[in-house]
């Protein structure tokens, strides 16, 4: 070790995971399979299944059982079975860092910030957003997602150092009263959107958490429609059509769903989609609402409405529409429209202004 020279950066091989080794894929396989055939015949046929790489670093002086896997040498075409060559430092150069490493306080704001970052304005209407301290002193924090805490973390996540579910992010701007309106992501009962509608008397804004998690979108998990899973549509509607005050919809979700009902109520004035925005999205999507950061206008993929998935196979990928075929994304696609837009009124904003470029959207 005391030979190596530390050349960053480190071009990182294929697989540095569990099946890299024939013992753990062995290991894995028996549970999954049993002891007949844990390994298949294909495993064997993979093209870059281990390059070589080992991904452990270890204490100097402890014993070491080197991985094998497959590799391929420049010098000999066959891919080759044996122990590792080569000791991936890149991977590994962290591996000593601590709790009180990853959750520094500016790592904290840069979780803060990168949920800030990726939340994106859907619709605003009658400059309801930014919301103020004077105007709305009391808010009502409505919806499954309302108390979102895990699922903000989406998928492969590691432990979180500080958690913000959104009703805590509100509370340091208003009087938070939250009212659940579905017990859970399904919302397959209409019990608790009535209390919800009791609740918005004396409300000078209405919070709507919706969306989906984890349970309906996920990898090896996929959707049958594009709409707000049970009566999470209803609640928005129910809501709002009782709502004194302005009504937002907040989004969390990894796919597109089918906004129509809220873009086209008259009484939603905004509607944000923060996406899975990480263990400070509450904190995040609060900054928003009260105008000390600017969300974004750019989703990451085509959002198609729910009557799109009758029009074409899942696994068709063709782009352009033909013969009925109505093509993909929003820029080919003649089934799609790109009905969520953002203008920018015409207007100087000087520096000396202060104040929020939200206030100019």
């Amino acid at each position: 070790m005391s030979k190596v020279e530390m050349v960053l950066p480190v071009v990182i091989g294929g697989y540095t995971d569990f099946f890299s080794s024939i013992y753990h894929k062995k290991n894995c396989g028996i549970i999954f399979r049993g002891p007949q055939t844990p390994i298949r015949d294909t495993w064997f046929q993979l093209p870059v299944a281990y390059h070589g790489r080992a991904s452990s670093i270890i204490v100097s002086g402890a014993d070491v059982v080197r991985l094998r896997g497959q590799s391929a040498p420049t010098d000999s075409p066959p891919v080759q079975f044996g122990p590792s060559e080569k000791l991936d430092f890149e991977l590994e150069m962290y591996s000593n860092l601590g709790k009180d490493d990853v959750c520094s306080k500016e790592h904290i704001e840069l979780a803060n910030e990168a949920a800030r970052q990726g939340i994106v304005l859907l619709k605003k209407d009658d400059n309801a957003l930014p919301l103020t301290k004077a105007t709305c002193k009391t808010v009502v924090a409505i919806g499954p997602h309302a108390k979102a805490t895990n699922v903000m973390l989406g998928n492969y996540a590691g432990v979180p150092c500080q958690m913000t579910f959104p009703i805590v992010g509100l509370e340091k701007y208003a009087k938070v009263e939250y009212q659940m309106g579905c017990s859970e992501i399904l919302c397959r009962n209409r019990t608790f959107i009535f209390d919800a509608m009791e609740a918005l008397k004396n409300a000078d804004a209405t919070i709507i958490y919706v969306g989906i998690d984890l349970s309906i979108e996920a990898e090896s998990r996929d959707r049958v429609d594009l709409d707000l899973p049970g009566y999470q549509n209803e609640l928005i509607q129910m809501v709002s059509d009782a709502a004194k005050g302005p009504v937002v919809i907040v989004v969390l979700s990894a796919g597109g769903v089918d906004l129509s009902l809220a873009k086209n109520h008259p009484n939603v004035k905004a509607i944000l989609w923060a996406g899975y925005p990480g263990e400070k999205g509450g904190q995040a999507i609060a900054d928003i609402l009260f105008g000390k950061y600017n969300p974004g206008g750019r989703l990451p993929h085509t959002w198609y409405p729910n009557d799109y998935v009758s029009k074409l196979p899942m696994t068709s990928m063709p782009l352009r529409p033909v013969n009925g075929y109505p093509g993909r994304t929003y820029k080919l696609s003649d089934g799609v429209k790109n009905n969520f837009s953002l203008r920018i009124k015409k207007k100087e904003l000087k520096g000396k202004d202060g104040g929020s470029q939200s206030n100019y959207f």
